[in-house]
């Protein structure tokens, strides 16, 4: 089986300090801490078999495939460079967020 290259973009590292900053001033370190190792758990099995995700109706475009992980109401948005095996994390978005609107900036 091939493994991938994960890749995070800097837009997806702002996201998720931004989430884990909320969630140390509004719940604990304890839940701010489960929230962060949780979604870096899902972005690091995207190593394998990152297809498994559906593609992302709300992000892609005609020019680009973007796939989506879901850890709970997070959306890890991704693209796949089959080219040279990588993953390219390339956002983290609260799925109560208006998501047409968010991706068609």
């Amino acid at each position: 089986m091939d493994r991938y290259e994960v890749y995070i973009d800097e837009k997806a590292v702002q996201s998720l300090d931004e989430i884990t900053d909320y969630y140390r001033l509004n719940a604990s370190d304890a839940v701010a801490d489960k929230v962060y190792f949780g979604i870096i758990d899902v972005i690091e099995s995207l190593a394998s078999m990152p297809t498994r995700h559906r593609i992302d109706r709300f992000s892609s475009t005609d020019k680009k495939e973007h796939r989506v992980a879901i850890k709970w109401k997070y959306r890890i948005v991704f693209h796949i460079h089959e080219e040279d095996k990588s993953v390219e994390v390339i956002d983290i978005v609260h799925g109560s967020r208006d998501l047409e609107a968010y991706f068609s900036q």
